[in-house]
């Protein structure tokens, strides 16, 4: 049986109905705000959390970019990026992290670390002005079921190693076809600031239903899910995969192609039971507002 999915499309006109913002109480009360791509900022009282959003503009034409002004705002820390605590790096394409940006962003924002897979920390490494901010560069492991732990005030996270995502490619010289992305090395976050908590998968797919559930999330508890939907096709078995293995309250979706907004809405009210209701992001800098 079908029944009536809760929707909401931020920033769109005709494809879906926000629900306000003080509707959504998950827990402790969360600003929510797209950055680009998968890029988000996390507020809670004080203390925010970015993920993936200290990439640059760029001529990218499968996903959403910051603005330069954006850039300007991440570099030099100003509103609403001077409450970052924690910037979080999923892997170190260039969709998701630029070393520059980063690197500035920290130089500006003296309190505030950064977290990502070691693959970052080499781009970071090569980046000048590193020195002044090394100590707060925390690279961890993501290999495939690695669960690091890591305190930051009142922000809890957990680094998970989840692959990223295949993508087959035919090599020119052997002929034969490879996953371009075997060497990447991919982290998700569960992380817990202030009570809220949210989990975000970088490029992982959800087909692997194992990747998942080894972390047991559903125990410690997912008020929002960002995934990326780019990676993720709407089957009984990476639905079972979101239920069994994550069991959050609300999916935000995530590296969307800019061309994806005109039909998402009918895409997901399509689903069929069960699964938790969806939110769509608007432009970027917009507010995140779920059902």
């Amino acid at each position: 049986m079908r029944r009536a999915l809760a929707v909401a499309v931020c920033g769109l006109v005709g494809t879906g109905s926000p629900v306000p913002a003080e509707d959504f109480r998950p827990g402790p009360a969360a600003r929510i705000t797209y950055v680009a791509n998968e890029g988000f900022l996390v507020i809670v009282g004080d203390s925010g959390v970015l993920v993936d959003g200290l990439f640059a503009p760029g001529p990218l034409d499968w996903a959403d970019v910051p603005s330069a002004d954006t850039r300007r705002r991440l570099e030099t820390g100003a509103p609403p990026f001077d409450e970052v605590r924690v910037a979080l790096v999923t892997h170190r394409h260039v969709d998701h992290f630029d070393p520059g940006v980063a690197v500035a962003f920290l130089r500006s924002r003296p309190g505030a670390d950064l977290v990502g897979p070691p693959q970052v920390e080499e781009r970071l490494k090569a980046t000048p002005g590193f020195e002044a901010v090394a100590s707060r560069v925390h690279a961890v492991p993501a290999t495939p079921g690695a669960d690091t732990s890591l305190t930051f005030g009142d922000v809890t996270v957990r680094a998970l190693g989840i692959p990223h995502s295949v993508y087959m490619v035919k090599d020119e010289s052997t002929g034969e076809m490879v996953n371009r992305h075997r060497n990447t090395e991919n982290l998700g976050y569960w992380v817990n600031v202030g009570g809220f908590t949210f989990f975000h998968n970088g490029d992982a797919a959800l087909l692997e239903v194992e990747e998942y559930c080894r972390f047991d999330l559903p125990s410690a508890g997912v008020d929002v899910a960002f995934l990326g939907s780019v990676f993720w096709s709407a089957t009984e078995r990476t639905l079972g995969t979101v239920r069994r293995c994550l069991a959050p309250g609300h999916i935000v979706l995530m590296h969307l192609h800019p061309g994806e907004r005109s039909t998402i809405g009918e895409r997901i009210e399509a689903l069929d039971d069960p699964h938790p209701p969806f939110a769509v992001p608007g432009s970027p800098m917009t507010e995140i507002i779920l059902p």
